[in-house]
């Protein structure tokens, strides 16, 4: 039997199709995401403190807290530091 070389682990194979035999379905299962920490701070959250830093790039954390009071209540200034 001659090799196929492909981009998929041989070992991912094997283990799908056991899913597959011990599911006894005919459709491939999904792979769940998930399980992970949460980001603290959302992607829009991100997004609007990046335009904020365009306007004034000499704005620190603590500023940029206190001026979104409402999206970053819950965030610590060491995390928007992190992320900026």
């Amino acid at each position: 039997m001659s090799k196929v070389y492909t981009s998929v682990n041989p070992v991912a194979v094997r283990r799908l199709v056991l899913k597959l035999k011990a599911s006894g379905d005919r459709e491939i299962p999904y792979h769940k995401h998930g399980g992970g920490w949460q980001p603290k701070i959302s992607d829009r959250t991100l997004t609007h403190i990046g335009r904020q830093l365009d306007a004034n790039p000499t704005l620190t954390a603590r500023q940029i807290k206190e001026q979104n009071l409402a999206l970053l209540q819950e965030v610590s200034v060491r995390m928007i530091q992190k992320n900026i």
